[in-house]
């Protein structure tokens, strides 16, 4: 699917050599990019390679040209990748095409550097074999979204690019029960109930208490991005229901195929009535910007769609979805949010469980408060990602809300809990609309319930979000609008430090020793593009002291790449491992990228049998 013919491949190989390992971020020295025997290289040098076997033949190998992995920049995602969201026909997509975000040169206007890719674009239409167009303008951090094919990549050359990571949401897909539905004449297309039973969550997070001082977030605007909105649901007050109808995301934006984007606004804003669910925050309003169709999106996709929340004039984004693969062009963004526009973000952490400290983006970036789930009996969901990065929890398992029929179904994930720290915000919000997301952020760490680990950890965060708590810190420590029940600093927080926080993630309030939180915790990225033969690889990581694995993928498909992001205590000594049962390691344009803290420390597919390479301090 990937193959190139002989005079692009000859080309891409001229395009590329020049700038091998010039744009990759951090490099590494000349000397580690060369495969080595095991006798040559140091526990932290370049991957040790397996030797074949003496005398071993591979007729396979001999019909097939080696290409190598593009070398400015990763490869980014083929769209292939995007995974079907719910069954059924829906749109087809190019299995050829992949995203990158070109990053505009630093002495170049940012409107010529667009201008410049469009005409790029446009000439390369005329070429069969080329098809490149711009998908967004991301010019609040210099950069531009691409869609081409590998045989376009030559004509990035001078460009810095990365690939642009798989976004999806994040709920567990058969945890869905859906609720039998009638429509009857009194309830106006609702559930035929004469109650309104509040969702355990809504209880739990201690909404209904500062419903009760007069505060249901009437003054807060939550923009949620996700799969639309069933606008005309009978619990949503249609009033308060508004959402994104331009080209930079899917539209429209009141219809909802899927259901998850129903769910989650229910929770954040369902209608304090007389039938149905209740809210967190039942007053305020919402921005819809539908981002999901039948597929994931990409980090680009996200970033235009966050912007037209901003413009929207929303104080809080709600994303109940990630991925992996983070990137500085998407971080930059949400600070940019976060310290420039006065924008808090909410992201739900991710539902690996304890599988290796899994990383999820956006939620792990610094300005984005990072939720993990619990249960109604406040303890943690097995399926929360458990690392550093985790702010908060929320309710997340069996949670009842919304759903796209105009009725209400139940559902698990992070997807679920996400939703009611961006209503406890809300309702912060809207009490004193001159709140920063500084601020917000920390009276919602500072008073939640503390849960596990004393202090933060790596389970609950700094614990289960507390809207009451939250509230009365903010109206002890800041006050409304006018400021006069204030006690903090002048900057509204309570300690006066620069960004309101606790200080930093790794103050956990105990002997900083305990298991469930390493006192620092470091990215380990194994990205991989598979060859025809993908039935032959088998890749893992392992901790070397305790001999087991952290993870270990296998059963790929044809061409297929994964990403996989692992934070490891750095004390420790951890081994990644690739073998090839066939022996002729990754062939064609397929191949690994190993990057450790920033820093990349190996890239390609030559590894015939396979190779290892250990990271850590633990090794020496």
């Amino acid at each position: 699917m990937f193959r190139l013919s002989t005079a692009i491949f000859t080309a891409l190989l001229i395009a590329t050599s020049s700038l091998a390992f010039a744009h990759t971020g951090a490099s590494i020295p000349e000397d580690d990019r060369i495969l080595k025997t095991e006798e040559d290289v140091s526990p932290l040098g370049p991957l040790t390679e397996y030797t074949d076997d003496e005398g071993q033949t591979n007729d396979r190998k001999r019909h097939l040209r080696r290409e190598s992995l593009p070398t400015n920049g990763r490869h980014s995602q083929p769209r292939h990748l995007l995974r079907h969201l719910e069954e059924g026909d829906g749109e087809t997509i190019d299995e050829d095409l992949m995203r990158v975000i070109v990053k505009c040169p630093t002495n170049m206007p940012h409107e010529q550097c667009l201008d410049d890719l469009q005409q790029l674009a446009a000439e390369a239409g005329i070429h069969a074999q080329n098809s490149i167009e711009v998908i967004h303008d991301l010019g609040r951090v210099d950069a531009v979204a691409l869609s081409l094919t590998i045989s376009d990549i030559p004509l990035l050359e001078g460009y810095d690019y990365h690939e642009d990571p798989v976004r999806e949401p994040l709920y567990i897909k058969d945890s869905v029960v859906v609720e039998d539905f009638v429509e009857d004449a009194h309830a106006h297309g609702r559930n035929m109930q004469s109650s309104q039973p509040a969702p355990y969550g809504i209880n739990l997070v201690k909404a209904p208490s500062v419903w009760d001082d007069g505060e249901k977030g009437a003054n807060a605007m939550v923009c949620v991005l996700d799969t639309g909105l069933r606008a005309t649901h009978a619990d949503l007050d249609t009033s308060k229901m508004t959402g994104y109808s331009g080209s930079e995301a899917v539209t429209p934006w009141d219809t909802d195929s899927n259901g998850h984007g129903t769910h989650v606004t229910g929770t954040i804003a369902a209608s304090d009535n007389t039938f149905g669910v209740v809210g967190v925050a039942p007053e305020a309003s919402i921005y819809t910007v539908r981002v999901f169709n039948r597929f994931g999106i990409f980090s680009s996709d996200l970033m235009a769609a966050a912007d037209a929340c901003r413009v929207a004039g929303a104080d809080i984004i709600s994303m109940s979805l990630g991925g992996g693969g983070g990137n500085a062009d998407e971080r930059d963004f949400f600070e940019k949010l976060y310290n420039e526009d006065g924008i808090l973000s909410v992201a739900a952490s991710g539902n690996s469980g304890a599988n290796g400290n899994q990383v999820n983006y956006p939620a792990a970036y610094d300005v984005v408060v990072s939720v993990g789930a619990v249960d109604s009996s406040k303890n943690l969901a097995n399926f929360s990602t458990r690392n550093s990065r985790v702010d908060l929890s929320a309710p997340g398992v069996n949670v009842r809300s919304a759903w796209n029929n105009g009725g209400y179904s139940t559902i698990s994930g992070t997807s679920m809990a996400c939703p009611h720290v961006s209503g406890v915000a809300a309702l912060l919000k809207s009490y004193n609309q001159n709140l920063t997301p500084a601020q917000i952020l920390e009276a919602m760490t500072a008073t939640a319930e503390d849960r596990g680990a004393t202090g933060k950890d790596s389970s609950y965060g700094h614990g289960i979000v507390d809207a009451l708590a939250a509230y009365e810190y903010i109206k002890s420590t800041v006050g409304g609008n006018d400021g006069s029940s204030g006690g903090g600093t002048e900057d509204g927080t309570e300690d006066g430090t620069e960004d309101g926080t606790d200080g930093g993630d790794d103050t956990d309030g105990d002997d900083g020793n305990d298991e469930d939180e390493p006192p620092s915790c470091v990215d380990l990225d194994v990205f991989i593009r598979l060859d025809r033969y993908p039935g032959d690889i088998t890749h893992s990581l392992r901790n070397r002291e305790t001999g087991t694995d952290v993870w270990r993928n296998d059963g790929y498909s044809r061409f297929e790449t994964d990403e996989i992001t692992s934070c490891l205590d750095p004390s420790l000594c951890w081994r990644y491992e690739i073998i090839d049962s066939f022996g002729d390691g990754l062939l064609g344009n397929a191949g690994i990228i190993l990057t450790y803290d920033g820093v990349e420390r190996y890239r390609g597919g030559g590894f015939r049998r396979g190779g290892y390479l250990d990271f850590g301090d633990g090794c020496n």
